[in-house]
């Protein structure tokens, strides 16, 4: 079995997708949603920009719109969750909604 070949039986929903043979569905997405952070980690490989007061700088973020969105078009191919990062994720200044917007897309 090749790396790439996960030995996964598929789930119930993901029998229903459109997808071509051979395409494994889409599980999770990563969602950046700031490049500012408010530390300054020495291991960090993404090197977001550090917010002075833990506040994000204006359009340093994904707009609330634009993730509904990417929820939307990757729901159909399988989108099963999402994991937050960026910089930090909480200084989004949106953060709950949109927690609750992917709880409410059914994501884990």
């Amino acid at each position: 079995m090749a790396l790439c070949e996960p030995n996964i039986a598929p789930s119930a929903s993901e029998v229903d997708l459109q997808l071509p043979p051979g395409v494994p569905a889409l599980r999770f997405f990563y969602l950046y949603l700031t490049a500012d952070c408010n530390l300054r980690c020495r291991h960090c490989w993404i090197r977001p920009s550090f917010a002075a007061g833990g506040e994000s700088a204006p359009g340093r973020h994904v707009p609330l719109e634009l993730l509904q969105r990417a929820v939307e078009e990757a729901k159909p191919l399988g989108l099963a969750g999402a994991k937050l990062t960026g910089g930090e994720p909480t200084l989004h200044p949106q953060f709950v909604p949109i927690v609750d917007m992917l709880t409410a897309a059914g994501l884990s």
